[in-house]
Parts: structure tokens; sequence; C-alpha cells
């Protein structure tokens, strides 16, 4: 089995220059580690840990795993397919979800071929903002859409201000839409506290009811994901998620941090939504739930 990474401050720093050169086909692996405000890789977060492979003491690929199932590949190429070490790690790791660039999660199937029995691939593009600031022509977008949209009763409020009982049917309905273990109120109390705390976690109201969804994730060294972005059905197709996403780079441009998103490979609405905001698909990304023998 491979070693897992050591913590001290040379392997971060060859873990900050592994990440930098493969950024986008790697870019999954930066939710793990904790970045300084410029970027450096200063640790690992709790509850994952990290396993290089290494050849003639080159890194040539990482596997994460957070020992719930969940494991990450990045691989530089095909030989890490001779090395036995990486089956036998990715086995004991009873992985259940694969997540990586599309190429590695590809070759590690290729490596679990014989243990595995079912497979289910969920493809994605990484996507993110070419530019410094938002051009007055998107500020001005995202001012007019705010004003429609109080009209109509619509507005954008951060969590924190929002009172719980008001967002315990959005939550279920999130929670149930992603089909995650359903949680109790108490759990879901938790969860909004923990997510209360971030920087910007933007909620769509309603007039009293909470319709929608958005929030800064991790930091990459160079941007910050935008992500769980979510409106209930009833109010789709009215635009609302391009407001989410123009209000939380607006957010992410006044500190001078430029945004990257997910989509998924086959939504062309949605892709052809975030290309019109400024965003450019940098790169692939794959998740596959697996089941082995």
């Amino acid at each position: 089995m491979l070693e897992p990474l050591k913590r001290d401050k040379v392997w971060m720093k060859t873990i900050e220059q592994y990440l930098n050169k493969n950024y986008w086909q790697a870019a999954s692996f930066y939710q793990i580690f904790q970045l300084d405000p410029t970027g450096e890789v200063i640790g690992l977060i709790d509850g994952f840990e990290v396993y290089p492979v290494t050849e003639q003491l080159e890194i040539i690929g990482l596997i994460a795993s957070n020992g719930k199932g969940l494991t990450l590949v990045h691989f530089m190429d095909l030989r890490v397919k001779s090395k036995y070490n990486v089956l036998k790690t990715l086995i004991s790791l009873k992985t259940n979800c694969l997540k990586g660039n599309l190429f590695s999660v590809d070759v590690a199937k290729q490596i679990l071929e014989k243990s595995l029995i079912e497979t289910n691939d969920e493809d994605y593009y990484w996507m993110a903002f070419e530019g410094q600031i938002l051009s007055e022509f998107q500020q001005s977008k995202l001012t007019e859409k705010l004003n429609a949209y109080s009209k109509n009763g619509i507005s954008l409020s951060l969590a924190s201000e929002i009172d719980f009982n008001q967002m315990v049917p959005f939550l279920i309905e999130v929670e149930k839409n992603f089909n995650r273990n359903p949680l109790s109120v108490n759990q879901l109390k938790k969860k909004m506290n923990e997510r209360s705390n971030l920087d910007a976690y933007l909620l769509v109201m309603y007039k009293e009811q909470v319709i929608g969804q958005g929030l800064l994730e991790y930091s990459l060294s160079g941007h910050r994901l935008v992500g769980g972005i979510y409106v209930i059905e009833a109010f789709r197709h009215k635009g609302i998620g391009n407001l989410i996403t123009l209000a939380l780079c607006q957010l992410l441009f006044e500190k001078h941090t430029l945004p990257a998103l997910t989509v998924e490979s086959g939504n062309d609405i949605a892709m052809k939504l975030y290309e019109h905001a400024g965003f450019k698909i940098k790169g692939d990304l794959k998740t596959s739930y697996i089941k082995m023998r």
C-alpha cells in the first residue's frame, strides 16, 4: 500500500508545485488542502489522507480519501497502472465514489477492473471567469435583475439574516434532490450554522419563502469555487440561477478573486448561461459511483 503524505513543509511545498502544474486537471484536490491568502499550501484538512504515487522521486499521481468511501484521484500518465501498491491502496480505501479529471478516474477504474461490479458516471466541466472585473454591462445587468425581481417579491439575503425555521422546507428539498441521507432538524440546523459562518451563503427569498441558494465553497490557488446553486422547481427557468451566480461573482470581484464553477457536461443551457456571463471551459471532472466485490 502507498505511504500517506508526510505533513511537513517540504512535502507541502512539493504538493503545491504539483497542483499548480496540474491546476485544472487536479482542481478537485484543492478542497482538501488548507491554503494561506497567497494560495500557498500550508496543511491538510481534518478527515483526509493523501497518498502520493512516486517514481524515482517524482510524483506521478495523487490519491486522497476521507475514509468514508470518497476517493480523489489524479494521475499524470499510465505509469501508475504498473504499480501494484496503487491497486492495493484503492481497494483498501473501500472506495465507493471516485472523483477527479476524466483521464484519472478512467485509469483508476481500469486498475480496479477485476474488482468492479457496477459503475455509474457523472461528467462535468470546470469553468472559470476570464477577466479581472465584472464589466459595467454585467454590473448594470445584475442591478437591473435585482430591481426587477424585487418588484415581484424576490430578493437575495445572507443565510445568517434568515430565521432557521423559514429554511427548513427548502433545506429538506435540497437534501432530497441531491439524494443525500435524510437529516434530522437538529442536523440541518448544525449544517446551516456551519454554512452561515461562510463569508457568502446566499438565499433567494420569495416574500417569506426560501426558493433558492448559492454559496462560495473552497479556494483554488487562483480562484474560488461558486457552487451549491439550487432553485425550487416552481421558480426555475426564470433566470434566478444566473442571478445567484452573478451576485456571488460580484462578491468575489470585490475581493479581487476570480470565480470558478462546475457544470454538468450535458447541461447546454447552463453552459451557455455561464459562457454568456464570461466563463470559459478549463477542464473536465468526473464522479464515478462504484461497487466492488
